[in-house]
């Protein structure tokens, strides 16, 4: 990402003693957007910024000199201060990354929208698979499969556009790793139709944590190819492991039309939990995610205890 803490960061340690650190953006929206651009590159930097104003353009110029400074010590024509609540102004990073997300305010339309998915969704399913989808057939366990499994999906896109780019190169590769992954998964189950998913459950809790736990930023000092490996492995066991679990209990289902009807409502469901990274961060989507398999054991666990 560009204007979040760690891209400035990584910029400023580009610039020579004596050189300058110049970005201009447009405020248009608001003292607010200036706001949070003075902010994030005051905590890149450790330096508050000369900012100049550009009315007709409704744009800043935010400047800040790397040792002895070579602009004029007096202010100049366009020069303004900036008046900026740095304990309050919540900065832009890779993790929080949502720079145009006014402060203090609802997002209704994003709300308004992902209820008409929701609703959209429902109905859908309810023609494509019957009403017993939301009666008898629901399977609360694939659901919680398939909202967890959009979670660790758009975890891993988020990531690896960190170390890659984020462009369609990197974004189709993402999924056919994934789609790699379930269909290797769904080769496993009919191979091996492994009975106890206990160890699945936790090799899948154990890469979610690893994933949570390493950051992008921290493979960046890698080699390319290093880099690749360790961000592929990252993304593509959680995935791995939660697809040999959903094709052993979609194999096992006595309704398996329904079941498949839940984990899809389930992904829509998961869809919409996403932008709950607005508020907690992209990274926090890992650990909502090991929740919802979490509870997806735990109802595995009972449904075997109870057939047994």
């Amino acid at each position: 990402y560009v204007y979040t803490v760690a891209s400035l960061r990584s910029a400023w340690r580009h610039v020579a003693p004596g050189g300058a650190l110049s970005v201009s953006f447009s405020v248009y929206a608001g003292d607010w957007i200036a706001d949070r651009i003075f902010s994030v590159i005051t905590e890149a930097t450790g330096q508050r910024p000369r900012v100049f104003a550009f009315p007709i353009a409704t744009a800043k110029t935010f400047i800040i000199t790397k040792g002895p400074s070579r602009m004029p010590n007096r202010p100049l024509v366009l020069e303004v201060s900036q008046v900026t609540d740095l304990a309050a102004t919540r900065v832009t990073t890779d993790d929080w990354p949502f720079l145009y997300l006014r402060p203090d305010s609802f997002p209704t339309g994003y709300v308004t929208m992902l209820a008409c998915i929701l609703v959209l969704a429902a109905a859908g399913a309810r023609v494509a698979f019957g009403k017993r989808i939301f009666r008898s057939g629901f399977d609360p366990v694939l659901f919680l499969m398939g909202a967890a499994f959009l979670l660790i999906e758009t975890r891993g896109v988020t990531d690896l556009s960190l170390l890659f780019g984020s462009t369609w190169i990197v974004n189709s590769s993402v999924f056919a790793g994934v789609l790699v992954m379930a269909l290797g998964a769904n080769l496993a189950v009919m191979r091996f139709r492994p009975l106890n998913l206990t160890p699945w459950f936790v090799a899948l809790f154990a890469a979610l944590l690893v994933s949570y736990l390493i950051r992008p930023s921290q493979l960046l000092t890698l080699s390319l190819l290093t880099r690749g490996i360790a961000g592929g492995l990252l993304n593509a066991l959680p995935v791995a492991f939660a697809g040999v679990i959903f094709s052993t209990l979609l194999a096992r289902s006595e309704d398996a039309t329904s079941s498949l009807g839940s984990n899809l409502i389930g992904a829509m469901a998961g869809g919409c939990l996403e932008y709950t990274s607005i508020v907690t961060g992209l990274r926090f989507l890992t650990a909502i995610a090991m929740a919802l398999y979490g509870a997806a054991f735990v109802l595995v666990t009972r449904r075997r205890r109870v057939d047994s």
